[in-house]
């Protein structure tokens, strides 16, 4: 890692406007993306809050000098099934080999708690990601277009890894939730 970058496991105030923010600023910037998608981050935060989350789940915040750069997040959805959630860095500390190691550890960490299996939903056009899942196992279980936020252009895959002690990925099989 690079001087500077740090990942801590616990929230602490502020992170959580921090992670919708981020969204908010770099998926419209970076992918085009209209402002109904920082609406529906806040929206799937707030309930995974609600849930108990992250106490009932786990969190993962990148900083770079003390600054929010980033996330990755593990929520709890009930009956077995986790969710890999708001994972995103701010460009200044991507291309360190974060993601791939701290996705590694979310599956870990989802293994170490029991569940059966891990979903995700995310753009398409993130090959990166796409290459880092497919790498940790996950299998793409659908594809459509148009997201839950609208923005209907644009191809969104649904992603899921059955875990030791799961069942088979339930291939095309409509995820509740996403981001």
């Amino acid at each position: 890692m690079s001087a500077g970058v740090t990942v801590r496991r616990e929230l602490r105030s502020g992170d959580i406007g921090a992670i919708i923010r981020l969204h908010g600023v770099l998926y419209p910037r970076e992918h085009g993306l209209s402002p109904n998608m920082e609406r529906h981050v806040a929206s799937a935060v707030t309930a995974a809050v609600e849930r108990g989350w992250p106490e009932n789940g786990a969190v993962w915040i990148v900083e770079r000098d003390g600054e929010f750069a980033g996330s990755i997040a593990l929520t709890d959805e009930g009956d077995g099934l986790a969710a890999l959630r708001w994972f995103l860095f701010d460009p200044s500390v991507r291309g360190l080999g974060l993601g791939r190691r701290l996705v590694g550890e979310l599956v870990a960490e989802a293994e170490e708690r029991g569940f059966e299996r891990i979903w995700l939903e995310t753009l398409a056009i993130l090959t990166t990601a796409a290459r880092i899942y497919a790498d940790h196992g996950f299998v793409c279980v659908g594809e459509r277009m148009g997201p839950p936020w609208g923005d209907p252009d644009v191809p969104y895959r649904s992603y899921e890894l059955v875990l030791p002690r799961g069942r088979e990925p339930s291939a095309g099989r409509a995820l509740a939730g996403s981001a």
